[in-house]
């Protein structure tokens, strides 16, 4: 049985950037369904997690620095 091959280096800076992209999307995809879960639930998680949802949402639309 042959060993796996490790993954080719990346050719370009774009590459690097956009496989670094993917894998924050898909972290934060985890962390938001996650989330989505515990914020119906009563308690200290459910509340942090309404906190930060609350904070994010008044941030949409300002001006940032």
């Amino acid at each position: 049985m042959s060993e796996p091959q490790p993954p080719e280096p990346p050719r370009s800076q774009d590459e690097v950037v956009a496989h670094v992209l993917a894998e924050l999307r898909r972290r934060f995809d985890v962390v938001a369904r996650a989330a989505r879960r515990v914020e119906s639930s009563d308690g200290p998680a459910g509340d942090a997690v309404r906190a930060v949802r609350d904070a994010f949402r008044g941030m949409r639309g300002s001006p940032r620095d």
